[in-house]
């Protein structure tokens, strides 16, 4: 009877751990998916500094919630983001229009990704 009540214990922890990660991964990459908006409309219309300012907060607000995700998170993944963004700023600095936006597609696109990789679903634990 000990047994089963303690693996009931652990199953129930596991999930509720699940959960809020991720609740957490999805308001996490929100508030990433904002800025990158925020940086592709600054592109758009070739303000190129506001663009950099944009990419400096985005940097600031990665860098912390990077921090959380490596715990969790596979390593590639975040080394993806990772290099999108010192792509982007590069291409920012540059003032190239197509390449910039093509990184902020590959931002989003890696977020999404991850996001989607690590929700609870049965496809995903199966």
């Amino acid at each position: 009877m000990k047994v089963v009540i303690a693996t009931i214990v652990i199953l129930a922890l596991f999930f509720v751990g699940t959960f809020y990660i991720g609740q957490y991964v999805q308001n996490a990459s929100e508030e990433i998916l904002n800025s990158a908006q925020k940086i592709d409309r600054a592109i758009q219309q070739e303000r190129w500094e506001e663009a950099a300012a944009y990419i400096e907060d985005l940097n600031v607000k990665w860098s912390d919630i990077k921090k959380r995700w490596l715990l969790f998170m596979e390593h590639y993944e975040i080394d993806i983001v990772d290099t999108t963004i010192a792509k982007l700023e590069r291409y920012v600095e540059l003032e190239e229009l197509a390449l910039s936006t093509g990184e902020v597609v590959n931002l989003e696109q890696a977020i999404d990704h991850i996001v989607k990789k690590g929700s609870l679903e049965l496809s995903n634990i199966l």
